[in-house]
């Protein structure tokens, strides 16, 4: 529930310099976002539970029968987030596991299912009027290529680097670790949508393999198995158990001010908004609920679509 990058850093410093790229609590810089754990479960929840149950079963799965039917059941809530679990389903097929015959893999769950799905979905998603917004690779986004490398460095140091420091020990070797971190690497070079879905939601199924592997990482420290505190190595130790509590506690800053966030908004009355819309059903103000449809995914010229004009029918 606390797992987040370092963001708080770059808000304490935002707080008190006024910088062109300060936005938001998780978006220190333009068109490449990562969001915490809370953060999603806020806004996002339809898609990052199952996100997290799916990479679950996956991790869990002792063969590789339905490794292709799981991952493509996430296209049905999450069009980005599907990106992200390609690679993670790619090492969960072909991992060492107690059976890795072709005729294993080779079955309808992998290869009819998502067909069928794909060829549901893609068209559907496909039909929506903010589906073609601002997609690209995120340097042409930038005024120039410095300044797009300066923000993917800071990006990178504040929202992967400490999850890959903390669980490198232990999981660095593994191939789930190095494919996980590799497509943390890779997703914030594409954009799509205004506020960037795909970084936001392709990154979901990597971030929570860390924080599985940090949650791991934690439960098997021993502070007792320590040696001598007046040794060398003894206080290196401390030092870098020290120095981890720090990093975590500072990852756990984001969950702390979200929750003042949802708490003072809960209890002190006070309007915003999006409580002018309650549902699609129960729209308030129709001027604040074409501002947010705008956003998302909604198909406004829905009979040229080939989707409601031929598959809906």
């Amino acid at each position: 529930l606390c797992f987040s990058g370092l963001d708080i850093i770059p808000y304490i410093y935002n707080e008190t310099h006024t910088k062109q790229y300060w936005m938001w609590l998780e978006g220190f810089v333009h068109h490449m976002y990562y969001i915490s754990n809370f953060n999603s479960l806020l806004n996002v929840f339809n898609q990052c539970i199952p996100v997290y149950l799916v990479v679950a079963l996956l991790i869990l799965a002792n063969d590789n029968r339905l490794t292709g039917f799981f991952g493509s059941i996430i296209f049905a809530y999450s069009p980005w987030a599907v990106f992200g679990m390609i690679p993670l389903c790619i090492y969960f097929l072909f991992e060492n596991r107690n059976d890795i015959r072709i005729k294993r893999i080779l079955n309808p769950a992998n290869i009819i299912i998502p067909a069928v799905i794909l060829a549901v979905y893609a068209p559907f998603y496909m039909s929506s009027s903010a589906a073609s917004s601002g997609v690209g690779f995120t340097f042409a986004f930038y005024e120039n290529k410095l300044e797009f490398a300066g923000c993917y460095l800071l990006f990178i140091l504040i929202e992967l680097l400490p999850a890959a420091v903390l669980t490198w020990g232990k999981f660095g070797k593994t191939a789930l670790y190095r494919i996980s971190v590799l497509s943390l690497l890779l997703i914030p070079l594409y954009k799509a949508s205004g506020q960037n879905d795909f970084s936001m939601r392709a990154s979901m199924p990597a971030l929570f393999v860390l924080c599985v592997m940090l949650s791991i990482v934690i439960a098997d420290t021993d502070v007792r198995s320590f040696p001598s505190v007046w040794s060398r190595s003894g206080i290196m130790s401390r030092i870098k158990t020290v120095s981890a509590v720090a990093i975590l506690a500072l990852m756990s800053m984001v969950w702390f001010q979200m929750s003042l966030v949802v708490l003072s908004s809960t209890f002190d009355g006070s309007e915003r908004h999006h409580d002018d819309i309650y549902s699609f059903g129960n729209i308030r103000e129709e001027e604040n609920a074409f501002q947010v449809s705008d956003q998302i995914y909604v198909s406004f010229d829905y009979e040229d679509s080939f989707f409601f004009s031929r598959m809906a029918k």
